[in-house]
């Protein structure tokens, strides 16, 4: 289904609750809040947003009341899920990532360690640093049986109470780890999905995907059936007893998202911008609902309706039946944060630093294997809230049912999008050949010319090959930021700052040389906010532009139809929208039409004719008249681009000679300016200071 909306529905929402912020180590980076008033829709489902220091890719976790949510400001908030407010924060003081557990009182949640955190106080209980480095965007931790589960470079078993390591699984994950029946299931940078044996470790069996597809989505459990993504663009369906295919269903582009099974149907999202509904036995297509950009998150579903995020800033609700938008809502920047639904209420992070409380617009919570798994944000129902409980299997098969004397079953929360963190969005155009993943965040380095993955080497990962790759990343952005190619620019330092913190997490340098590379992380991170606020401001400009195109070639049709007082106020709303482009231009420092702007519109003016002698509002001498210069259609008309001027010369010969009426001039010219087709760039100020002219022109032309 394709997504339509009014200008009205995608207005960015009031903030209604802002926080006190506690102040972070290395916390230098300010968010700036949208500041356009909510629509009646967005305020009425907007229940509360709490503002964090920088941008949110962790999954809400909400259970007693309270929301949990990780921030790259470095802190773990806990927040009162009802009113808002702030009820205590942990610093870190590394970003967090992940997305945070709650199970028999404790939060568990890891920066560079894992941390167990009291829910009810935010007290420090132990804190875990692995062997190997544990990164942020990495997959998420859950707890099992008083074990908790989490992957860094390697898969961890650790004791719930004491924070003591009980064993290692010797991998370089890509994906998210999830279990059922005793068995582990992740994914690893060798295009495997593994299935590991939970109570000892050992490997059972090994899926390869098809075409060297990284497992970078979560896997989920459903009927015996293990449902993963891939880079190479499939979503798999895998015996999870013998690690065999039962089918995989092709997308556009790479899963990313972490999958959810309801009901019998598989809601998985694709970075080829659709989120998909896939019958969990037959993998067959139910249906596909297209957001407006790549689909950034992982969906859930609570009571018949599928929640999901998308690049295009928005959290879509979708009938889970019908595929059918019932309704979206806009945050100041994109969503990667996976919803989390509890009693009625939404809760999703977005990169403009905002934890959301949306209403759902149904009654009910989370539903379906991710959210029951606790894989990405759970509420207080899900299937470990109690580290000792016994599960039993529900009648779609989601919770595993384990003896007195079974092994502890692992489920490792997190990964998907979250694994994949802030850049996943960025490989969307890219093909899943000749790839290199970066082991924390579980991100596809895709071989694309003139692309930071160019920089990528196979095998590098010591702290000197992650600080050349990034100081070879760093020389790369700055000059596609001097070439004007700010989202290249804007890729290059995202993925230096990666392989930053990497190097900066591992444990091969002293500490004066982490404190550089800190340093070093700070000014990049400056850099790319720098490089993020063009990239914004361009888009500002190419909206408004879209709109005064728009206005300016309805403005010509309405003249030419003799429609003066519609021409008049078209000309007007075009010319005030092109005078708006041109400040936000100028007041810029730097040079935002350096790369040509394109854009695309409606194609719903029209003309009568292209040929003159057609055009009913021309006499038919002046059509001779025209004639006789060899002026026969509009496209004659065209103004000489060299000419400064808004009247084209031929029409301003005819007019000094008084072979046409001033009537007939303004009309000449304003014909001049028609083309055909639905789209126009822009390459300079000089060319939409030139628009705006014409719109003035017809403006006070038009009576």
């Amino acid at each position: 289904m394709t997504r339509e909306s009014t200008d009205a529905e995608r207005s960015l929402p009031m903030i209604t609750r802002r926080s006190a912020l506690t102040a972070t180590a290395g916390a230098t980076f300010s968010i700036l809040l949208p500041t356009t008033p909510a629509t009646a829709q967005q305020d009425d489902r907007l229940q509360w947003a709490f503002e964090t220091g920088k941008q949110i890719i962790s999954s809400p976790t909400g259970t007693d009341g309270n929301v949990f949510i990780g921030s790259d400001d470095g802190n773990l908030y806990a927040i009162n899920a009802e009113t808002g407010d702030q009820r205590w924060n942990f610093e870190i003081g590394f970003r967090v990532g992940s997305s945070p557990t709650v199970a028999d009182g404790i939060v568990f949640v890891r920066g560079q360690s894992l941390y167990a955190i009291d829910a009810e106080t935010g007290e420090q209980q132990w804190v875990f640093e692995s062997d190997g480095s544990i990164f942020v965007l990495s997959p998420s931790q859950t707890v099992v049986n008083g074990t908790v589960f989490f992957g860094s470079q390697d898969l961890y078993a650790v004791d719930a109470e004491s924070g003591e390591q009980q064993w290692v699984f010797e991998t370089y994950l890509s994906g998210s780890p999830t279990v059922a029946d005793g068995t582990v299931f992740v994914g690893s940078v060798d295009n495997n999905l593994h299935a590991v044996n939970a109570e000892t470790g050992t490997e059972e069996w090994a899926f390869e995907t098809e075409t060297d597809g990284r497992v970078e989505s979560s896997p989920t459990v459903a009927d015996g059936t293990v449902f993963v993504g891939s880079t190479d663009n499939n979503l798999y369906a895998i015996d999870a007893e013998t690690g065999d295919r039962q089918w995989a269903f092709m997308t556009g582009d790479m899963v990313r998202s972490s999958p959810t099974v309801a009901d019998g149907t598989v809601f998985v999202g694709s970075v080829d911008n659709n989120l998909y509904a896939v019958d969990a036995e037959t993998g067959e297509e139910e249906w596909a609902f297209e957001t407006g950009d790549r689909v950034s998150s992982s969906p859930t579903i609570a009571d018949g309706t599928v929640f999901v995020g998308s690049v295009d800033n928005n959290l879509y609700a979708v009938d889970a039946e019908t595929g059918e938008e019932e309704w979206a809502f806009e945050t100041g920047d994109r969503v990667s944060s996976s919803p989390t639904v509890v009693d009625g209420t939404v809760f999703v992070g977005s990169r403009d630093g905002n934890l959301y409380a949306v209403d759902a617009g149904v009654p009910g919570s989370s539903e379906g294997s991710r959210a029951r798994l606790g894989t990405l944000g759970h509420h207080g129902d899900w299937a470990y809230a109690n580290p000792g409980s016994q599960q039993e299997t529900d009648s779609e098969g989601m919770i595993p049912s384990f003896g007195a004397v079974s092994p502890p079953t692992l489920i490792v929360a997190g990964g998907g999008v979250v694994g994949v963190g802030m850049y996943a969005w960025r490989r969307s155009r890219q093909t899943s050949e000749d790839t290199d993943t970066d082991t924390a965040t579980g991100a596809t380095d895709t071989t694309t010319p003139n692309s930071p993955s160019d920089l990528a080497t196979e095998d590098a990962t010591g702290d000197s090959d992650l600080q050349e790759r990034a100081t070879e990343l760093l020389t790369l952005a700055e000059e596609a930021e001097a070439d004007g190619t700010y989202q290249q620019a804007a890729d290059a330092y995202e993925e230096a700052i990666t392989h930053l913190e990497q190097a900066a997490a591992g444990g091969d340098d002293d500490e004066e040389s982490k404190e550089e590379l800190k340093t070093e992380i700070e000014a990049t991170t400056t850099s790319l906010a720098s490089v993020n606020a063009v990239i914004d401001a361009r888009e500002s400009v190419t909206t408004t532009l879209q709109a005064a195109e728009q206005n300016f070639k309805e403005g010509i049709a309405r003249y030419t139809a003799d429609e003066q007082t519609v021409a008049r106020i078209r000309f007007r709303q075009a010319r005030d929208a092109f005078e708006e482009a041109q400040q936000t231009i100028t007041e810029r420092d730097v040079e935002l039409l350096a790369q040509p702007i394109e854009v695309s519109f409606e194609q719903e003016a029209t003309l009568p004719s292209m040929t003159l002698e057609n055009l009913a509002v021309l006499d038919e001498s002046t059509v001779k008249t025209l004639s006789s210069v060899d002026i026969e259609s509009i496209t004659d008309l065209e103004a000489d681009p060299e000419n400064e001027e808004v009247m084209p010369a031929v029409v301003s010969g005819l007019k000094e000679s008084d072979e046409i009426s001033s009537e007939e001039t303004a009309l000449l010219t304003i014909l001049s300016w028609w083309y055909e087709g639905a789209s126009r760039e822009f390459t300079s100020e000089t060319v939409i200071s030139r628009r705006y002219e014409q719109a003035d022109y017809g403006f006070n032309q038009s009576t």
